[in-house]
């Protein structure tokens, strides 16, 4: 469907807000998540350019995920495009609780950790586990100080 190759995917910060307005991220692995475990060939170039607007990747992420999965969705409210550790660049997805269900079950595998400011503040073991670029992430999304 393009022609990005597998190394040229950015990484995933995928992040859900509960009914309290508090933040979690899912963290595969102790590290940012590959894109490549979504459905990554279905995914249109467009929306990893940097010229892409935030609601036109919501939509293109929506509806790829609707078409590969048969669910309605929508799974994420947010797509942005953010500069990380060593300035390379991740996708920060807010899931929806949709989202949030369809990545628990593509990790199902997998060491999946839900994270929140309140976990990595009491367990401060947890920092030591997690990749740089992850820590990264987590402070410009606010869920680390």
């Amino acid at each position: 469907m393009h022609s990005l190759r597998l190394s040229d995917l950015p990484k995933v910060l995928f992040t859900y807000t509960d009914a309290q307005g508090k933040m979690t991220a899912l963290v595969p692995n102790n590290r940012l998540a590959e894109l490549s475990s979504l459905y990554w060939y279905r995914f249109p170039a467009t929306l990893f350019a940097p010229q892409t607007g935030d609601r036109v990747r919501v939509a293109l992420l929506n509806a790829v995920l609707s078409d590969v999965t048969g669910k309605p969705g929508p799974f994420a409210e947010r797509v942005r495009r953010r500069r990380g550790h060593r300035g390379v660049w991740f996708l920060h997805v807010e899931l929806t609780d949709a989202g949030r269900l369809l990545v628990l079950d593509k990790y199902r595998y997998a060491p999946l950790e839900e994270l929140g400011t309140a976990d990595l503040l009491t367990r401060p073991w947890l920092l030591n586990r997690l990749s740089d670029d992850l820590k990264a992430a987590l402070k410009i999304v606010g869920l680390l100080p």
